[in-house]
C-alpha cells in the first residue's frame, strides 16, 4: 500500500523588538537576558507561529545614560539649599542626590552638591550678598 503525504513547508516568523533601559537595568525576554552587556540577540519560541513553526525575534536594546551634574554655590549662614528633597546647610556643605528617574529620558538624575557659608563680611538679603569692605 501507499501512503501519500502532502507536505507544507512554512518559513519562520521572524519580528523585531526595539526597547530601551536606563544603564543598570535589565529587560528578560523569552528566558534570555538582555542588559548593557547584551544589547542584542535573536530569541526563539518553538512552535509559536499560528501554522505551528518556530517564531523568532530580534532583539534590539537601547542602553541610556543617567545624567550627572553639579551645583556649586555660595550661601549665607542660616540659609538652606533645597535639592530635592534633601536639604543643605552649615551642618552639611556637600553631598550627592539622586533623583530616581529624573531626567529627560526617564534615568536617573545624579546631582553633585558643593556650598559655600559666607561668614559675616557679607550682608545677604535673600538671593542677594553684598561684600561689606572697610
Amino acid at each position: 500500500s501507499i501512503i501519500l503525504i502532502d507536505l507544507s513547508f512554512f518559513p519562520e516568523k521572524i519580528g523585531q523588538l526595539d526597547t530601551a533601559v536606563c544603564s543598570g537595568g535589565s529587560v528578560q525576554y523569552g528566558g534570555r537576558i538582555f542588559d548593557e552587556n547584551n544589547t542584542s540577540g535573536r530569541v526563539r519560541f518553538a512552535a509559536a507561529s499560528h501554522a505551528g513553526c518556530d517564531s523568532l525575534v530580534d532583539v534590539y536594546l537601547t542602553v541610556l545614560e543617567e545624567s550627572r551634574s553639579n551645583v556649586d554655590t555660595a550661601v549665607c549662614r542660616g540659609t538652606e539649599v533645597l535639592i530635592g528633597s534633601e536639604v543643605f546647610n552649615e551642618n552639611r556643605v556637600s553631598g550627592t542626590v539622586i533623583l530616581n528617574g529624573g531626567n529627560h529620558l526617564g534615568c536617573d538624575s545624579i546631582i553633585d552638591v558643593e556650598i559655600q557659608i559666607l561668614e559675616e563680611t557679607f550682608l545677604c538679603f535673600g538671593a542677594l550678598r553684598f561684600k561689606l569692605i572697610d
